[in-house]
């Protein structure tokens, strides 16, 4: 994993992000310009279509959401017309005019935002990762908090379901939440609450349901509540925290790695920061022809790949991939800024599992790469079992 001073790293590559945007920008006008509209066909704004995919993402991840936004806008509309035989004049100076409206945005002073107290902290420092015990049951509280402090988590126990929403919204979040289903207002109110809370896409934290009801309508409201586990009292500590430990990535001796393929460079710095600052063990490769020889190599739990590189696409590699049998559990997620379910579609037939739509927020990054993970590995595991029954194996 990275071993750098997170804040300071995120920084230098927001600035380093702005230092580039006017050379990224001459280069989108220069592709405008060589397209003569007059000899219009097919796939005319290829270029320019794969200079704003990078602009997109870099843009979105770094801070800039304005400048992300308007050039995702003029993304769309040129991926349109590439499906036309033909344009008139004003339709192709319209397209200038928006390119026009995205290099003065770059004149005024951009805020830098790309993380806000919605991130799920990272945990890889000296401060301990932190949890939300959410139960009104204070004997129950007391011995799980002495049990989680023991583990060398920082714990912040709630009683209250209005003064753990005031928290929520206005202090930091935390890594995991321990939640009781059952509260005095409603049987099912936990799963209530943090389906409220899950509603903002930016509220990432690891969600544990803790349960007096084994019946399948708590399971399935905690399930749509967006819960990443289930337990039911009585419980056994150790296997909670297990379970947390691995949630969360402190499981430091095995951390979960990912392998990230996608040759934009700043953007590609800004997703491999989110990860390592969850623990996650993260190599890069700029180049799509190096990727076969780096997961031969490295070994990821997780493979990201971009949908959009010169070489080859994302879509080209996961298919090429998947023709190697021993690759056939590894999760493929690609990264793009195409939001056209049919392509989608076509892209993950060709063996992917998922799309994370650019610009991809780093708390959101983690939690989907995470629970890949987590799968791919309790996956393996099983098999492993299922062909040696008499092999010591992790507890799933």
């Amino acid at each position: 994993m990275q071993d750098h001073d997170n804040n300071e790293s995120l920084a230098e590559l927001q600035k380093a992000f702005l230092e580039e945007v006017p050379v990224r920008l001459r280069a989108i006008r220069a592709a405008y310009e060589l397209i003569d509209w007059r000899r219009w066909h097919a796939n005319s704004t290829n270029m320019l279509v794969s200079l704003l995919h990078k602009l997109i993402g870099s843009a979105g991840t770094l801070g800039q959401p304005s400048l992300s936004t308007a050039a995702s806008n003029l993304h769309q509309e040129l991926i349109q017309l590439n499906e036309q035989l033909t344009i008139d004049e004003e339709t192709w100076s319209q397209i200038g005019r928006q390119i026009t409206r995205l290099e003065q945005l770059t004149l005024s002073k951009l805020p830098s935002h790309a993380f806000d107290r919605h991130s799920t902290p990272a945990h890889t420092g000296p401060e301990p990762p932190l949890v939300y015990l959410v139960d009104d049951d204070n004997t129950q509280t007391q011995g799980l908090r002495a049990k989680l402090e023991s583990e060398g988590y920082g714990v912040k126990v709630f009683s209250k379901l209005e003064v753990f929403l005031e928290a929520c919204q206005k202090q930091r979040l935390p890594h995991a939440i321990l939640m009781d289903m059952e509260f005095t207002s409603g049987r099912l109110q936990g799963a209530n609450i943090i389906a409220e809370l899950k509603a903002d896409p930016r509220f990432s934290p690891v969600v544990i349901f803790i349960s007096v009801h084994d019946d399948l309508r708590s399971r399935l409201a905690a399930f749509r509540a967006g819960a990443s586990r289930y337990f039911t009292k009585p419980y056994d500590q150790r296997h909670l925290l297990n379970t947390l430990d691995e949630l969360v990535g402190r499981n430091d001796d095995d951390p979960y790695r990912v392998l990230l393929v996608d040759d934009d460079a700043l953007a590609s710095k800004a997703y491999a920061l989110a990860l390592s600052e969850a623990g996650f063990k993260v190599k890069v490769v700029h180049q799509a022809l190096d990727t076969l020889k780096a997961v031969r190599e490295f070994h990821p739990d997780v493979l990201l790949l971009d949908v959009y590189m010169p070489e080859a696409t994302g879509p080209e590699l996961a298919a090429v991939l998947r023709e190697d049998e021993r690759l056939a559990w590894m999760p493929i997620l690609f990264l793009s800024a195409e939001s056209d379910p049919s392509k989608h579609a076509v892209a993950l037939a060709l063996g992917g599992d998922d799309f994370l739509i650019k610009p991809v927020r780093g708390s959101y990054l983690v939690s989907a790469v995470r629970a890949r993970a987590w799968r791919a590995r309790r996956n393996r595991r099983l098999i492993h079992l299922a062909f040696n029954p008499d092999s010591v194996s992790k507890p799933l």
